[in-house]
Order: structure tokens, then sequence, then C-alpha cells
């Protein structure tokens, strides 16, 4: 998996940015399989993980503490399943 960085304008004006990454077949065959299962977009799925991910390297290095990890991501979760966000 490659990361793009965005270029000058790829801001929108609600404040997300855009991002481009990559994926083999076999792995954006993953990812819409799981998001489709979990009934949200495949761009849903990859923000939720994205943000699960930076938790959970939140805890494993100290700087948080498991119920924080727990509680966040729960919050995280139900606003961006919200369909007035995102």
């Amino acid at each position: 998996m490659a990361i793009d960085q965005p270029t000058g304008g790829d801001r929108p004006a609600h404040g997300m940015r855009v991002q481009s990454v990559r994926f083999s077949d076999p792995q954006w065959d993953m990812v819409q399989r799981e998001s489709r299962a979990q009934g949200v977009s495949a761009s849903q799925y990859i923000r939720e993980a994205t943000i699960a991910r930076y938790w959970i390297d939140q805890f494993i290095h100290g700087r948080t503490d498991a119920d924080n990890v727990q509680e966040f991501l729960a919050a995280a979760m139900a606003l961006e399943r919200d369909p007035g966000h995102g």
C-alpha cells in the first residue's frame, strides 16, 4: 500500500482532507468485502481503520490508556457513521 501526499487544493470546505491511497487488487477486494459487510463505504472503512490504528499506536507507546482508546474509538465510529457527517 502506498500513500500519496495531497497537493495544493485538495482540502474541501468542510475541513476534511483528500488523500489518495493505492491498494493491490487483492487488498482492494478485501477492503470492499469488509466495508460492504459492515454497511459502510470503502472510504469510511479506511477512515475508521486509520483512526483505530492511530489509537492502538498511542496505547502501545504508552501515550494513553485502554479506557481512553475504547471511549474515543466508540465515539468516533458513531460520529463518522452519522449520515450528517462525511
